[in-house]
């Protein structure tokens, strides 16, 4: 009945002249225009599909949706049905594809239907659909929902608020701070601190006296991540001007905003309230932040008052206040801020153990003083020193050791925060430092170094803050002295060999991290009786294989979250190092059989197992790979038999399951070992077609005359179609002339595959006879696939025949999709005039053709390109891959712009005022934009090919989130350098491919530097 009803409602629509009217407002088609789309065989399918709205979002009904989305826009007005009409699955559906299709003529209609309860399981849904049709325009109705009681619905409309929040929502979040519910005033004011607008200042200070601690204090941290005077100015008019409450959430938020700045906001004169507050106030989370305020201050400022305060009470009300001393919705407002100045102003490692804090402050209190700067690092002090040293460069995460002596590590009974398991914290985990315990000789190495260095008599900070900038960090700390240094920037070496020092001893004690203080309570016991082996034993092997022993014999204890680190430690170890013993191998099967799936740390253990190169193991990994039956996992039993060897890949030909034997011939085919070639040839009798074609493809593979006999049988008399195709491909690898008649015979064959096979083969032949019959397929060939075969053929055949028929193809082939196959194919090609040659097919009649001229053209590095691609992405034509290039020629790119044509408008406004200056200024700029310091580029960009002082500004930039501007860093190495074997970066560098790109650069830079006499080597 469903079916009918709808069917007969498409009739009504269609005969009605009502529908145009109802729904062309604002939009590029009438509903009666869309209903004209509508074939009798669309109505089919779409009618047929939508009978499984109703199974949205299970498998059926995301398929029924896909179905639907494939007939376009003649769907829309079936979808304009359902949305009125449906069932709530149903409109949930039929917003989804109406907002993959981008329809506004439904946006009202979407609207509408996100309203109500039966609705509320499927607001995502309805919000994805408006912001997909009209993100400025879905603003309005997704804002309205903050104000619903309902909290998760206040959260998804917050969600999809944070992703279009921009200056222009500054009104309409402002209006909704009236609303009688905390949380919709805690989101509006979250919203408002993601503006870099002043605006937004006023609206967020009024809220730091909201009798909702919750708003408050989202209020507090939303303003402490300005740096600008005029905040602060208003913070300190609320400071002196209301009521201690809100003041001091202004204290906390000035506080905030000092630590996260490293400026100072504070001013001497507030020491008189604040004291004020910690002796008489009533409220005792006003009575903490009276203390958070003085432990500030008192850090800075020279008063004997606030300097007793910190001695003798700030610790306890600190204790006091995280231990329960504030309660329910402040207590988040102090207890992060609390436990950071316990750790400032004790100069204790950071705990958010409150028992722990309250035991070292009972035995302490006698003889504790606040923290002062360190002066010097005392004789015999080692054994109560701590070391940190933070390294935080651009796009990177920030690496995090600390060095403690084996005392304080066994004393300190707290687990550092982020120690925990995942997910126990509530919240993004921050990054866990690494722990490195030393005895009272190592740590006193460290500070001897140190002082060799004049390390403590240096300043507190070096360099001037960039938000893309490189910065280092080093604090000692002994007892309750404190001396910590910051180096922002490069230029600034005094660092450089504290860092090595500390990164050495960091490698060297690795073995650190496998060992679970909670799993092993008496860890200092331990530490003493090892600890002379891992100082004495300088020989590598030795230390890999005892470090693969210890980290078997604790992976079973550690901390879920770390076993995946450990598991590709392992693996590390045995690429280094290939030999375990049985034992081991037995352990690590045992560890991989506890793996759910094929996850990292199983490919991990697997990679680790193929480095055994042993029956054992291979077999091992092999089991636990066929219950997998995936594509990844065909790829990693590829890697097992490959790194196992000949002799073990043969002895898997006689295993049972096919795809075993399979896997074997393949690896097989990579094998130098002459009896290889009879054990594949007797592999091609199989009874399964698919180790024949594995065997077929690896006689390919190893491209030896002896196999041609037993591949021409294949090629010709094999009944399954794969086999064939493998024996035409291998017979062309081995390329010979007997081989040719065979390939050049399958042209003719009716079935594609077949054909194309052999189009393939006489591609692997590079034989300059098999340039004319290819070309005479391309030339006749209507199906797209043997087309891009035979191109792809030619391109492999290469020669000046073969240049010559694609440069006629481009420029006079009537066939636009010939031409643009002859493109693509010159612009893979090497050839004089390759440029030249390019450069006409940007006249092109055709704008696919065109585009794709631009693109190649592009992928050349070459500007020419860039207005061709800005006309292209305002018509809508390859828009991807044209704002792709586009990004990478200039490093500019538009990503709020509303659609293709407005970013296409902005690009063309960007050529104008940049078409006149070269690349090296474009890069400038873009580097300028991400705050990097640019001003030793500058003389390079000017056309000084000899300055390379700006190489180290390049380097870091490698590390860049913008990926288009990484690769333009690497490139502009190679120019400046001439080192053509260090990599240049792409938009599709992994994430290993882009750290071993910066290491190596950074080397050579080193290496530069220190040849050049430490000058820098700037010219």
């Amino acid at each position: 009945m469903r079916f009918c009803a709808r069917a007969l409602t498409a009739i009504v629509m269609l005969s009605s002249g009502l529908a145009g009217a109802v729904f062309a407002q604002g939009d590029e088609k009438t509903m009666e225009e869309y209903l004209a789309l509508v074939t009798p065989e669309l109505r089919t399918r779409i009618e047929r599909a939508r009978a499984d709205f109703d199974h949205w979002p299970d498998p059926q009904g995301r398929a029924a949706a896909e179905q639907v989305l494939d007939a376009g826009e003649a769907a829309i007005p079936f979808l304009s049905m359902d949305l009125r009409e449906g069932s709530p699955k149903a409109k949930a559906c039929a917003a989804h594809v109406g907002g993959r299709l981008k329809a506004r003529i439904l946006f009202d209609e979407i609207v509408a239907a996100s309203q109500g309860k039966p609705a509320q399981p499927y607001l995502r849904e309805f919000f994805q659909a408006m912001t997909r049709i009209d993100a400025e325009r879905a603003e309005g109705p997704i804002l309205e929902r903050l104000w619903e009681k309902d909290s998760g619905t206040r959260h998804l409309a917050y969600t999809f608020l944070d992703a279009l929040v921009s200056p222009r929502m500054v009104s309409k979040l402002s209006a909704v701070l009236s609303s009688t519910t905390p949380g919709t005033r805690q989101y509006a004011i979250r919203l408002l601190a993601r503006l870099d607008d002043p605006s937004v200042y006023d609206p967020i200070v009024g809220h730091l006296g909201d009798e909702a601690a919750v708003v408050a204090r989202e209020a507090s941290d939303g303003l402490s991540r300005y740096n600008d005077p005029a905040v602060f100015e208003r913070l300190d008019r609320t400071f002196l001007d209301v009521r201690d409450r809100t003041a001091a959430f202004a204290i906390r938020t000035m506080v905030l905003a000092e630590d996260r700045h490293g400026i100072r906001i504070l001013k001497d004169d507030y020491a008189g309230r604040l004291l004020g507050w910690t002796e008489l106030a009533d409220d005792r989370f006003v009575r903490a932040m009276g203390t958070v305020g003085l432990v500030n201050l008192g850090l800075a400022l020279d008063d004997k008052n606030v300097v007793n305060f910190l001695d003798r009470w700030a610790v306890p009300v600190l204790i006091d206040t995280v231990g329960g001393g504030v309660f329910f919705d402040e207590y988040q407002a102090v207890r992060d801020l609390c436990f950071a100045k316990l750790a400032q102003v004790t100069g204790r490692p950071p705990s958010f153990d409150v028992d722990a804090w309250k035991v070292w402050w009972d035995g302490n209190r006698a003889i504790f003083k606040a923290v002062r700067g360190l002066k010097e690092a005392a004789e015999g002090e080692a054994g109560r020193a701590i070391v940190e040293l933070v390294v935080d460069e651009p796009g990177r995460a920030p690496n995090i050791l600390f060095f403690s002596c084996h005392r304080i590590w066994a004393e300190d009974g707290a687990v550092e925060e982020g120690d925990g398991e995942e997910g126990d914290g509530g919240g993004e985990a921050p990054v866990r430092p690494e722990r490195i315990v030393l005895a009272e000789q190592g740590m006193g190495e460290i500070l001897a170094f140190f002082k060799r260095l004049g390390f403590f008599e240096l300043g507190g900070v070096y360099g001037e803050e960039s938000a893309r900038g490189r910065r280092i960090e080093v604090k000692v700390s002994i007892e309750n002295l404190i001396r910590r240094v910051v180096v922002h920037g490069y230029r600034e070496k005094v660092f450089d060999p504290l860092v090595l020092l500390l990164g050495d001893i960091a490698r060297e004690n690795r073995w650190q991290r496998y060992w679970d203080r909670r799993t092993f309570p008496e860890w200092q016991t331990w530490y003493e009786q090892y600890e002379g082996f891992w100082r004495q034993a300088k020989d590598p092997l030795e230390r890999n294989r005892k470090l693969k022993s210890m980290l078997l014999n604790s992976y079973e204890f550690l901390r879920p979250k770390w076993r995946e680190e450990a598991a590709a430690e392992f693996r590390g170890l045995m690429e280094e190092d290939a030999e375990v013993t049985e034992s081991m191998v037995y352990i690590v099967g045992a560890y991989l059989k506890q793996e759910p799936g094929l996850t990292r740390a199983a490919e991990d253990w697997i990679r680790a197992l193929a480095e055994v190169r042993q029956i054992d193991a291979v077999h091992t990994a092999i089991d636990f790979l066929l219950e997998c039956d995936s594509p990844q996992a065909a790829g990693l039993m590829d890697h097992v038999l490959v790194r196992a060897g000949g002799p073990i890949s043969a002895a898997m030909l006689r295993e049972s399951e096919s795809r075993v034997r399979a896997a074997a011939c393949e690896a097989m085919g990579r094998f130098p070992d002459e009896e290889i070639d009879g054990l594949l040839m007797e592999a091609t009798k199989d009874t399964s077609t698919a180790v024949q074609a594995a065997a077929a493809y690896s006689l390919g593979l190893r491209a030896r005359p002896i196999g041609i006999p037993t591949l021409e049988e294949l090629a010709t008399t094999a009944t399954d179609l794969d086999v064939r195709k493998a024996a035409l491909v291998a017979l062309g690898r081995i390329g010979t002339d007997a081989v040719l008649n065979v390939l050049i015979g399958a042209l003719a064959e009716s079935d594609p595959g077949i054909q194309g096979a052999a189009i393939r083969g006489l591609g692997f032949s590079k034989r300059p006879e098999a340039v004319s019959p290819v070309l005479a397929v391309l030339e006749k060939a209507t199906d797209p696939v043997i087309r891009k075969v035979s191109v792809d053929a030619l391109v492999a055949l290469g020669g000046k025949e073969v240049i010559d028929r694609f440069l006629y193809l481009a420029s006079r082939s009537p066939d636009a999709p010939m031409r643009l196959a002859a493109i693509r194919a010159l612009g893979t090609l090497e050839f004089d005039g390759k440029l030249e040659a390019l450069q006409t097919g940007l006249e092109d009649p055709e704008p696919e053709v065109a585009v794709e001229t631009a693109l190649v053209l592009a992928r050349l590095g070459q500007r020419i390109a860039i207005p061709t691609l800005i006309q292209s992405l305002g018509r809508g034509v390859r828009t991807l891959g044209c704002e792709t290039e586009l990004a990478r020629l200039t490093l500019v790119s538009f990503p709020d712009a509303a659609d293709p044509a407005e970013r296409a408008a902005l690009y063309a406004e960007w050529w104008q005022g940049n078409n006149q200056v070269g690349p090296r200024v474009w890069l400038l700029n873009a580097l300028r934009t991400r705050g990097y310091p640019v001003d030793t580029l500058v003389a390079w960009a000017s056309g000084n090919d000899e300055d390379k002082s700006g190489c180290p500004v390049l380097v870091s930039a490698l590390g860049d989130e913008n990926w288009c501007l990484a690769e333009g860093a690497s490139r502009a190495l190679v120019e400046i350098s001439g080192r053509t074997d260090l990599p240049v970066l792409t938009q599709n560098s992994s994430p290993e491919e882009r750290e071993a790109a910066y290491l190596k650069w950074k080397a050579w830079w080193a290496m530069r530097s220190q040849a050049d006499g430490g000058g820098g080597g700037g010219k």
